[in-house]
């Protein structure tokens, strides 16, 4: 499986714990990435940098 595919699996997985909760329908429900761009090398971003890049989500 490619990482695409893993990453639409899990975002699957999450819409469906949601679906379970029944306080959300997923019409209603936005998933993003929490940093608008990749770390060199495409590793995970540190915790300040999803910290600094959070803000502007938070704020929509």
């Amino acid at each position: 499986m490619t990482k695409d595919t893993n990453k639409k699996i899990k975002i699957d997985k999450i819409a469906e714990e949601i679906k379970k909760c029944r306080l959300l329908q997923r019409k209603d429900v936005f998933i993003t990435n929490v940093v608008k761009c990749r770390a060199p090398n495409n590793r995970d971003p540190l915790p300040d940098e999803v910290s600094i890049h959070s803000i502007p989500l938070e704020t929509t």
